[in-house]
């Protein structure tokens, strides 16, 4: 009889042990899938800013490049040269906006006055036939100015783009 109560309390055990294995088993694989779920989600949060901050890096590269105006011997923005330089330069600016989702709103901010002086600039040109070459030379400092402040908030966001998220809660915040 001792050996009957021995191998049944065994048996009893060895069952419990294995119900309370998979049980465990199951809420464990549960909470790696739930976190598996959340890094490919902040994997792609994370990819979508950076195509957004391929938009931004190609228009800073844009406004980088300067050359020196013939007649008043003062720098302008080689997108300044001529009209269609400057459509370029427009339409990347309006195609980076378009990414604000996935930028901080300071960055946005910057992104969007820049844009607002481009369209003021090529409206100049335009209906007043105003000469590309001038206004980005007057513009010159303007433009300067903005693009190092963008390329700023660049670099800053771009130290915690990491921290899915803090950016996220800063986009519930209304602004």
């Amino acid at each position: 009889m001792y050996r009957m109560e021995n191998i049944v309390t065994i048996l009893s055990s060895a069952g419990i042990a294995a119900m309370v294995s998979a049980v465990a088993s199951y809420f464990i694989n549960m909470l790696m899938q739930k976190r598996k779920y959340q890094d490919d989600y902040y994997k792609m949060i994370i990819q979508k800013r950076m195509d957004a901050y391929a938009k931004i890096e190609e228009l800073c590269k844009l406004l980088q490049v300067t050359t020196t105006c013939t007649k008043t011997k003062r720098q302008f923005c080689i997108c300044f040269e001529n009209i269609d330089s400057l459509l370029k330069l427009c339409i990347t600016s309006a195609t980076t906006l378009a990414n604000n989702v996935w930028m901080p709103q300071d960055l946005y901010k910057e992104l969007y006055e820049l844009n607002e002086l481009l369209v003021r600039t090529e409206e100049d040109c335009f209906k007043n036939g105003v000469e590309v070459i001038y206004v980005g030379v007057e513009l010159y400092e303007e433009i300067k100015n903005k693009r190092i402040r963008i390329e700023q908030l660049y670099i800053r966001d771009m130290l915690s783009l990491h921290k899915v998220k803090r950016f996220l809660k800063s986009k519930d915040k209304k602004e």
